[in-house]
């Protein structure tokens, strides 16, 4: 799967958000099988953060942090990705889980980040 064929993809999904969610996301899995299936690491990428915000979306918190873990597994160094999974965990109230993520941006210097960090820390009480 080509840089090309993971934006078409995405496009496609974008614009089928629009009108019928549940259809993006389907579009958004058989890509990322065949993402996977070629070992396109950030094509999964890409592909799972864009299937996990479909799915809080559509409020499936569940598989939300599944393709986020999904990303994570193959870009560990995204501090964004961190932060969007402790978002979901903090959304189904799994503090432990959230906290865990929010350690490994705990040494991004980027001032967003750490707005973004300290928001959800907010939510789950720590501040």
């Amino acid at each position: 799967m080509s840089a090309e064929d993971v934006a078409a993809a995405l496009r496609a999904a974008i614009s089928l958000s629009q009108t019928d969610g549940r259809q993006a996301y389907r579009h958004l899995t058989l890509a990322l099988e065949r993402a996977r299936s070629l070992n396109n690491h950030v094509g999964v990428v890409l592909l799972s953060s864009h299937a996990a915000v479909l799915c809080e979306g559509l409020g499936d918190l569940v598989a939300a942090g599944a393709h986020y873990e999904e990303a994570l597994r193959h870009e560990s160094q995204d501090p964004y990705l961190w932060l969007a999974a402790a978002g979901i965990y903090t959304k189904q109230g799994r503090a432990t889980d959230a906290r865990a993520c929010l350690l490994q941006v705990v040494r991004c210097d980027d001032p967003e980040v750490g707005q973004m960090a300290a928001a959800i820390r907010s939510q789950l009480g720590d501040e």
